[in-house]
């Protein structure tokens, strides 16, 4: 996000960074900003409510930090925007959606938004990418080289997470707050969107059982099915439904959309989305899982499907800054699509150079043994 913040605000008179809590976009933006105004700060706040206008006035950047505290801030903003806010004016971030029965005007038109996720694996500094992406979607790079990570060694980055501030700390304060996180999301962050979540446990549970279907198409009945207490007791169907919607709207759920290489246009709309939680540390520490377990017999099941998320994580990221589209199609995992094909695309080799298509393929097994030495998500970048 930092080449992409750097390439657009010269452009661009107001940007807006968005996406789960944690993954660092206060800090990205408080990089770039000059003037900078902390909404959830009362101070900062009262500060803003005053006098609103006063940010045109100001040293630019001006940094509005979790504007859906205030909402009215985002208006501010297309104001001045509609009124000749020079590039690289404004930047507003947030973790957030507003509140049920909160409105403001879209910003379409006015303000960029952009997306956030955790830190895909060649971020990391963990190892040194091989193949570009973006090279592989406009035909100028070829797919070689190889890399030292070993399973155990993706194993590790699935489990720390890409969460800046969770990675810095110590293996065992990892796992705490990790823990933390998912409490926060329960008991905070649905309500802080307006909804009332009356038990607890059952969101957890539901939670829990989405995480277990991470990588795959189950059905959301399946899933609801999964999270059936002991007692018999199960969530209702339209409840559910209503988690599904809030947590996807504060980038906790983080689904691939469903490809299909058919030429009819109706046939994605046909193809379920794939489940995939905004990191996949949160998956394995949900349903309780180190990077050791994941390689022992009761683990064993779930470290390709985390695998699988750790390079869908990797891959979206890259496919981002390289200007991609992405979705998934089995046998095929990932697929980047490049958004300017100059032609209909043909059948080719697996990078299909030619067709602007690049992806990344898993062996259909549940362990990740034969793709860690070559295939891994370490081999793709921007």
């Amino acid at each position: 996000m930092d080449d992409e913040l750097d390439r657009l605000l010269p452009l661009s008179p107001a940007i807006a960074l968005e996406g789960a809590k944690g993954v660092g976009k206060t800090d990205t933006a408080r990089r770039r900003a000059r003037t900078t105004y902390l909404l959830d700060d009362p101070d900062d706040l009262a500060a803003f409510q005053a006098d609103p206008r006063a940010i045109r006035d100001t040293a630019t950047p001006v940094l509005l930090d979790e504007w859906q505290r205030h909402p009215a801030s985002w208006d501010v903003v297309r104001r001045w925007v509609d009124a000749g806010a020079e590039p690289g004016s404004a930047l507003l971030t947030g973790g957030a959606g507003l509140r049920s029965g909160v409105d403001t005007h879209s910003g379409a038109g006015r303000i960029l938004t952009r997306r956030m996720r955790p830190m895909a694996l060649f971020e990391r500094g963990a190892t040194r990418w091989s193949v570009s992406l973006s090279g592989l979607l406009t035909g100028s790079s070829d797919v070689s080289g190889s890399t030292t990570f070993r399973a155990g060694d993706y194993l590790a980055q699935i489990t720390e997470s890409g969460f800046p501030g969770i990675r810095a700390a110590a293996p065992d304060v990892q796992r705490d707050l990790l823990d933390a996180y998912v409490a926060a999301i329960i008991d905070r962050d649905l309500a802080e969107s307006g909804v009332q979540v009356r038990r607890k446990e059952t969101l957890r549970r539901w939670l829990t059982a989405y995480a277990a279907a991470s990588s795959s198409t189950t059905a959301y009945s399946k899933i609801l099915d999964a999270s059936t207490a002991g007692d018999g007791s199960q969530p209702a169907k339209t409840t559910t439904i209503t988690y599904r919607d809030h947590l996807t709207g504060i980038f906790v759920l983080d689904p691939v959309p469903g490809w299909s290489p058919s030429a009819d246009p109706f046939a994605p709309l046909q193809v379920g989305p794939k489940h995939q939680l905004v990191d996949p540390a949160l998956a394995a520490r949900m349903l309780g899982h180190t990077a050791a377990s994941l390689q022992g017999t009761r683990g064993r099941a779930l470290t390709g499907p985390l695998f699988e998320s750790l390079a869908t994580l990797s891959v979206r990221v890259a496919a981002e800054r390289a200007r991609a589209a992405w979705d998934t199609f089995a046998p095929v995992r990932v697929i980047a699509r490049s958004t300017s094909w100059s032609r209909a695309p043909r059948a080719r080799s697996w990078e299909s150079r030619s067709s602007g298509l690049a992806r990344w393929v898993m062996p259909m097994s549940s362990t990740c043994t034969g793709c860690a030495t070559r295939w891994g998500p370490t081999a793709w970048t921007r």
